[in-house]
């Protein structure tokens, strides 16, 4: 997630206003018929992709090809500059009679029309006619044209961009303006260079650069604050991520048989509390064991003839056995803690081996241990009530 992040915060994507295709303000279109949507000089954005291999992607404000041209469109010269370094060259390519700003020059220029593109890098001596010329592959869809150079794509860059009228019979490529109205070129009474339109934030800034033939610094609202500000958001998207990311892994995962969940692994279960503990504490209350009643239930349960209450039969003798096992229980509940020096309990000698048993049994702290904990104190005491139950029914009524 953050790899994507961080390719999306690398493009450099920059607007210009539609429908400023006009120059200075004074711009004439051309009278023919082909030049009567004048969309096409309109350049409307312009974008430094991500792409490890510099790209550039230019949209306008609509493209055609009615001169059936190689590379799929018809109509605009356009020319991008990138300042990705200190120093770099002043001067364009030739033919929009433009330059850079103070104190900014371009490391590389793209330049792009209907029957060939091209890339150049700025070099130490020389003019820009003369530098070499590096091969650029143009794909157009809609009304967006992609450059594609073999060059690295710069860690950095100030964009400048620019469109006019393509002339395949000029040296340079531009066609210049007339100074009358033409069935061929933009005409104008004030305007001096062929550039229709450029990248700049308004009308006004557009009109200052062409009459001045300077292009001005560029102003992405991404450079400086803007960067900063992006990677912030997305740090914080980021660590947002891994904060719900743990709370979901942390959640409860139901049981597999749809009953309650399961807790984490190593969380001690709340208010569980070890059979000893638990017997030690009711018995210092003066209250009996809640277990004991229970067991005896349990005890019975599933006898052959069980009533619903858990009592094999209901014949008086069935009845007072569970009677005296349940005070018996009681009894045995209230005197566990009196214990002589010796370690003997007091009271009924096969129930006092059965405690003695269940006090023993080491405390766990993970909740399958305390379950097996309680099984056995149960198992014990149901096999001391069951022989106290035996004992007050007589010979006859034994279990087996």
């Amino acid at each position: 997630m953050i790899h994507l992040l961080v390719l999306a915060l690398a493009a450099l994507h920059l607007q210009d206003p539609a429908g400023d295709a006009i120059g200075d303000g004074t711009l004439v279109p051309p009278t023919a018929p082909i030049y009567a949507n004048t969309a096409a000089f309109d350049l409307q954005s312009v974008t430094l992709t991500s792409d490890p291999k510099l790209t550039v992607r230019l949209e306008l404000g609509s493209l055609s090809d009615a001169g059936k041209l190689p590379n799929g469109f018809s109509g605009p010269i356009i020319e991008v500059y990138l300042d990705t370094a200190p120093g770099g060259a002043q001067q364009l390519l030739p033919g929009s009679s433009m330059s850079m700003p103070p104190k900014h020059g371009w490391e590389v220029a793209l330049r792009a029309t209907g029957d060939e593109a091209f890339a150049v890098e700025a070099q130490p001596q020389g003019s820009p006619a003369s530098w070499p010329r590096l091969p650029v592959a143009v794909q157009v869809q809609g009304n967006t044209i992609t450059l594609r150079t073999t060059l690295v794509r710069p860690d950095r860059a100030e964009l400048y961009a620019l469109t006019g009228v393509y002339d395949p019979f000029t040296q340079s490529g531009w066609r210049p303006l007339s100074p009358t109205v033409s069935p061929w070129a933009f005409s104008s009474p004030t305007q001096q260079v062929p550039v229709v339109d450029l990248l700049a934030s308004n009308q006004s800034a557009q009109r200052r650069e062409i009459d001045s033939g300077v292009l001005a610094p560029d102003r992405s609202p991404f450079q400086g604050i803007g960067w900063l500000v992006l990677m912030v958001l997305g740090l914080v998207t980021a660590a947002a991520g891994l904060v719900v990311r743990r709370r979901v892994r942390a959640a409860p995962v139901d049981a597999a048989d749809g009953g309650d969940s399961v807790p984490a692994e190593g969380a001690a279960r709340e208010g569980t509390t070890e059979p000893s503990e638990r017997f030690l504490n009711e018995a210092e209350e003066g209250e009996p064991w809640p277990d004991a009643e229970v067991s005896v239930d349990r005890a019975v349960a599933g006898t052959p003839g069980a009533t619903p209450h858990g009592i094999p039969d209901a014949t008086p003798d069935a009845v007072a056995a569970r009677a005296d096992a349940s005070a018996a229980a009681r009894e045995d509940g209230a005197v566990q803690d009196r214990t002589v020096d010796n370690g003997v309990l007091e009271g009924n000698p096969a129930k006092d081996a059965a405690t003695r048993s269940v006090i023993a049994q080491p405390a766990a702290a993970a909740p399958n241990t305390v379950a097996s904990s309680d099984e056995r104190a149960d198992e014990a005491v149901d096999d001391a009530m069951a022989e106290r139950a035996d004992d007050s029914a007589g010979p006859g009524r034994r279990r087996r």
